[in-house]
């Protein structure tokens, strides 16, 4: 009686720290090992939640609305993607200073719009010491985001495609801090701003079939904010892979 009894104290008090039942406050479905597909606001009630919540692998599947967020990824290899480029939204309000800070590698951003942040866009970011390698962004808008669209700083091995960067001070894509960068920024549109691109102690970046709005309009349609197609259909590709130029080599 008395190891029963202690057993059966073992056993609630490992049930009151959470051991033998599922943690609450998770939000990825499925069982470990196997990737999953974290549902905003379905499994999460906003961004940072899922992307906290996901491991290497996962998708991060963002409903249609309005994200009043800042959003940090230090996951890597994890997929980011709006369902509906124009109608998911990540709102600063002219209060917070970047919509999307990466600083884990190989992660992509792709399908949604950025908008009203004091400083940038989106963010990626490694160090001196371990520069990140490895990030993609695809069908993005980024619009009144005060200094730079997309700005990557010791980041190597960057995809920038099928982007719409309108309303910045500084250049819709700043570049800085990478030796043999290995990326490119094509099919994409920059207006209403400073530079297009900017490179600061940084090479082994191309640009191609890069456009202005006179090459290629932009539809602000009835709100005055850019629209413009994404891809909700698509299966999502991987988080990364190596960027290629136009002519099929590697970058």
């Amino acid at each position: 009686m008395a190891a029963s009894g202690l057993v059966g104290a073992l056993l609630a008090l490992l049930a009151g720290c959470g051991a033998l039942s599922p943690r609450t406050d998770d939000a990825r479905p499925g069982p470990p090992g196997q990737r999953a597909v974290i549902t905003v606001p379905g499994d999460a009630p906003t961004i940072q939640r899922a992307v906290d919540a996901a491991v290497p692998g996962d998708l991060v599947l963002v409903g249609p609305g309005l994200y009043r967020e800042s959003v940090v990824v230090t996951t890597p290899r994890i997929v980011v993607r709006g369902a509906d480029r124009n109608r998911v939204v990540i709102d600063g309000e002219g209060e917070r200073a970047t919509g999307v800070t990466v600083t884990a590698p190989e992660v992509a951003v792709e399908n949604l719009t950025v908008r009203g942040h004091r400083a940038r866009g989106v963010a990626f970011r490694g160090t001196p010491e371990r520069p990140l390698a490895g990030y993609r962004v695809s069908y993005l808008t980024a619009h009144d985001n005060g200094e730079h669209g997309l700005s990557a700083r010791h980041a190597r091995r960057g995809t920038v495609e099928h982007a719409l960067f309108a309303g910045f001070s500084g250049a819709g894509v700043h570049i800085e801090h990478c030796h043999a960068c290995r990326t490119v920024v094509r099919e994409s549109v920059v207006s209403t701003g400073g530079e297009p691109v900017v490179l600061v102690a940084a090479d082994g970046v191309a640009v191609e079939s890069a456009a202005t709005p006179e090459a290629a309009p932009v539809d602000l349609g009835l709100t005055g904010q850019p629209v413009l197609p994404g891809d909700p259909s698509a299966a999502p590709r991987p988080a990364v892979t190596a960027p290629m130029l136009s002519d099929g080599a590697p970058a």
